[in-house]
């Protein structure tokens, strides 16, 4: 896949959320691991999965 097809969000503290591309940020090498470094932290956006799966379970109960 290319830069331009990845896009990331993060959430910020007033609840907004920010929307980029991978293709926006500098540096980043054409052969990249975009996987083990987007799971890393490299690129932000960090995919926090437990909160969101224990918040669904809670509305399932």
């Amino acid at each position: 896949m290319r830069r331009d097809q990845f896009y990331f969000t993060e959430k910020k503290e007033d609840e907004s959320t920010r929307l980029y591309s991978l293709a926006d940020l500098k540096g980043i090498r054409n052969d990249a691991d975009f996987a083990k470094q987007y799971l890393s932290g490299y690129y932000g956006a960090m995919p926090i999965l437990e909160d969101r799966l224990s918040e669904k379970e809670i509305k399932d109960e």
